[in-house]
């Protein structure tokens, strides 16, 4: 497959008119200042590496929303660690997979192409 980008940025730097060859999921080449040939796929935008999630916690995203809300005066850092544990007692290695899957599905559409736990 070849992929043309008006702008990519490369090791090198910004480049125009940038071709890129990629055979399953690896870039096999990378050539700038050329025009998109027959057959390649002209793509609008800039082209940019990808992005690392170096520190995910994916089990958190499944309690997205049941602490982000004001409570008492004494709440704290603390008290949301311990609905955190709260919640993850109750969760099941097959209930955290299933988060963590999600997760990356969510990260890799948004740009994400590595993560660290």
């Amino acid at each position: 497959m070849l992929l043309h980008f008006p702008v990519a940025l490369t090791e090198d730097g910004w480049r125009e008119n940038v071709l890129i060859g990629i055979e399953g999921r690896t870039i096999t080449s990378l050539a700038s200042g050329v025009s998109a040939p027959a057959g390649a796929a002209s793509q609008r935008g800039i082209a940019v590496p990808g992005v690392a999630n170096v520190h995910s916690h994916a089990f958190q995203r499944a309690m997205a929303g049941l602490v982000e809300r004001r409570g008492p005066e004494d709440d704290s850092f603390w008290t949301w660690r311990e609905v955190m544990y709260r919640f993850l007692a109750q969760m099941t290695p097959d209930d955290i997979e299933a988060v963590a899957a999600q997760l990356y599905v969510e990260m890799l559409e948004a740009g994400y192409t590595c993560v660290g736990e």
